[in-house]
């Protein structure tokens, strides 16, 4: 077992003993970890305790293995960089983080490669703390990384240093950890190299509807000095309805025939409308009162909104005085109701339906956020609604649990697969609210064991179907069946009725 220091906590990772005595504590001299001497491999001397440096900081040169024949360009880069015994581990650490920034390397297809791919990336990018992939990673400026709960930890206890090489971690990171959506594709990208296999191009089959606008959102010459503040849309690129509901796929992407796939980011909410993740331009809510809502955005424009990535709870629109000068008022004036926009996404709740999740970078608590832009986040569906005094402790507003349902996985992750049922967080705000809805019966946007897939259940026809695919009855109307292709997106599939 390969020798390990004691975590934040000072629980030893190799026996689990917490708090050893401190006669049993070694602190290296160089980065000043503390270590469980009985646990080591190789305990130093009593007299030479007091200048030992830690097998981390320690690390033979001749250990270090020399560039062989690479797998790929990733794998050579980073095994070049190790085997530079003129760079520090700092600077080691900055030219590896450095490789995320420019243009992700192909990854080789055969077995052997794909292994050493994902060996490589767990040596030199794993979390300090728990020494494993790191789950939501999040990357120092010295070039270290950490899991977003790790890194949370460690700076819940105080630190504000970084647990492997003591560099002062600036006070905007410690308080709002940014993911590191590089590393997150990265790994991805290894865990999956040995499985992947690129999916056909849907043939689209409709047509574009507005073909004399530019590419990009324009101004009119009138306009220009107030910027994109009174632009008009450029070029839709998809062909959806306004009120389509769900993933947009290949067969309604006729330009790229990929459809809008999850992580994909824009320079602005004006781009984001072009390929139809989020249709409008300024409201935070797109959707109708009568039949429900279809997306949502994520932009900081309201203090109560509480934001974990899988889950999230969005406040309504509403209840604000908007009148005059006051466009940019966030102060609340009156209570919030489930009436226009608020009813849309009550219907939604209601009934199951998927709600596209865009997130701006001007959400600034949020560590799900991107750094720049608007990024598609995936499929969420609303599991429950209700109605509460909002955080400035005057007037209701109404507040709603989205819970992630998508079958790509999410940006912020390296898993290889989507989403699967998870049980609902405990919301402590429920205990006071009023006006709860929940949903009773089965969601349309339903989750299918036999394909392990998120798809629309039809139930217009009661008619018993087999899938053609996994011989498993099903309960559809319109005789077909979504099932998810090798990239994750989304196929019909003819089903036969029994017999």
């Amino acid at each position: 077992m390969p020798d390990l220091p004691c975590d934040g906590d000072g629980v030893c990772m190799v026996c689990r003993v917490t708090s050893p005595p401190e006669v049993d504590l070694l602190h290296c001299s160089t980065c000043a970890t503390p270590w469980h001497s009985p646990c080591l491999s190789k305990a130093p001397a009593l007299a030479d305790a007091a200048s030992w440096s830690c097998p981390d900081c320690s690390l033979d040169s001749a250990t270090v293995a020399a560039p062989s024949a690479p797998a790929n360009t990733l794998v050579a880069a980073i095994r070049a960089i190790e085997s530079d015994n003129t760079l520090s581990d700092q600077e080691k650490a900055r030219r590896r983080q450095a490789l995320l920034a420019g243009d992700a390397p192909d990854v080789a297809d055969d077995d052997d490669a794909a292994d050493d791919t994902l060996e490589i990336v767990g040596k030199n990018f794993s979390c300090v703390f728990c020494m494993k992939l790191p789950e939501r990673p999040v990357t120092t400026p010295c070039g270290h990384n950490f899991c977003l709960k790790c890194f949370q930890k460690w700076i819940q206890s105080k630190k504000r240093t970084c647990g492997k090489c003591r560099a002062p971690i600036p006070a905007k990171m410690a308080e709002q950890p940014r993911i590191n959506s590089a590393l997150v594709e990265v790994i991805r990208m290894a865990k999956i190299s040995k499985n992947h296999n690129s999916a056909g191009s849907a043939v689209p089959y409709h047509y574009m509807r507005n073909d004399d606008r530019p590419d990009k959102a324009f101004t009119t010459d009138r306009a220009k000095k107030a910027g994109k503040a009174n632009a008009s849309s450029g070029q839709i690129f998809v062909t959806i309805a306004p009120d389509h509901f769900g993933p947009i796929l290949a067969e309604n992407d006729p330009r790229r025939n990929m459809g809008v796939r999850v992580g994909e980011t824009w320079e602005d909410r004006l781009e984001c409308r072009q390929w139809g993740a989020h249709f409008p331009h300024v409201a935070g809510i797109a959707g109708q009162s009568t039949h429900g809502a279809q997306s949502v955005a994520l932009s900081g424009g309201y203090e109560d909104d509480e934001d974990h990535g899988e889950w999230f709870l969005y406040t309504g629109s509403g209840g604000r005085d908007l009148s005059g000068n006051k466009r940019t008022n966030k102060e609340q004036s009156s209570d919030q109701k489930f009436e226009k926009l608020n009813a849309a996404l009550r219907i939604s709740c209601l009934k199951g339906y998927p709600v596209r999740v865009v997130r701006s970078h001007k959400e600034k608590r949020s560590s799900y956020a991107p750094e720049s832009g608007v990024r598609y986040d995936g499929v969420y569906r609303i599991e429950k609604c209700w109605r509460k005094i909002g955080i400035q402790g005057k007037f209701k507003v109404c507040r709603y649990l989205f819970v992630r349902c998508d079958n790509e996985p999410a940006p912020w992750t390296s898993d290889d697969h989507g989403d699967r049922p998870r049980p609902l967080p405990k919301i402590k705000e429920l205990q006071g609210a009023t006006d709860i809805t929940e949903r009773k019966g089965r969601p349309s946007w339903d989750y299918d064991v036999c394909t392990s897939v998120f798809f629309f259940q039809c139930y217009c026809t009661v008619l018993w179907m087999v899938c053609i695919h996994c011989d498993r009855r099903k309960m559809a109307g319109n005789g077909w069946c979504l099932r998810q292709s090798a990239r994750g997106l989304f196929s019909l599939v003819i089903l036969r009725p029994t017999s």
